[in-house]
């Protein structure tokens, strides 16, 4: 009946897990909680203990990926001085680096798959999180911008869009060799240091 090797204890994180895998394998158009629960080896209507629809399915998907961004980041800059403006270039470098080796973690992070995602103020939090932490970044490097909240605020939204938009960039383009080479965000990366 599909991979029995969880935890009984843990059949929520076991669904996260068989969610991503399957949006992985085969889309994520073929998500759903009784694949989901079927991969497991739990009956149908297992899912339905941990989660009241796929949406909120979904939005456990994606706080997952919230983590596995936060804790790539924080391994990214954590060796780095903070007032360092390369922080902010690995920083960068490991948010496109998640966005596209986990894209489908990403689009469900950010994309609209997640419809009404005000019902879910834990995604909030985690977005929020994220979005704290580039301002921490920013505001360690010392931006040119000022340190008021405002001006961090403004400065973290420009960046996080340039990293938002590149990482979609790639992932849409991914045949186009140019498209996302290294050097290329090194470059790309290098200029949010002049901001």
């Amino acid at each position: 009946m599909g991979n029995t090797n969880y935890h009984h204890g843990d059949v929520k994180n076991a669904l996260i897990q068989a969610g991503v895998d399957i949006i992985t394998e085969k889309g994520i158009q073929n998500l759903s909680m009784r694949n989901a629960a079927k991969r497991i080896g739990v009956s149908h209507t297992a899912p339905y203990r941990h989660f009241t629809n796929k949406e909120e399915f979904l939005v456990a998907i994606a706080l997952k990926g919230f983590e596995i961004l936060d804790q790539d980041m924080e391994r990214a800059v954590a060796t780095i001085e903070a007032s360092d403006p390369s922080a902010l270039v690995e920083g960068g470098r490991a948010y496109v680096k998640f966005a596209v080796s986990n894209s489908n973690y990403y689009r469900i992070m950010f994309g609209d798959y997640i419809k009404n995602k005000t019902l879910y103020p834990e995604f909030f939090f985690f977005f929020y999180r994220s979005f704290r932490k580039l301002i921490q970044i920013i505001e360690n490097c010392g931006t040119k911008h000022g340190t008021d909240k405002t001006d961090l605020e403004i400065t973290a939204i420009a960046v996080w869009s340039l990293l938002h938009g590149y990482s979609l960039l790639i992932m849409d383009n991914e045949k186009d060799k140019d498209v996302g080479s290294d050097a290329q965000v090194d470059r790309i990366l290098l200029k949010l240091t002049r901001l």
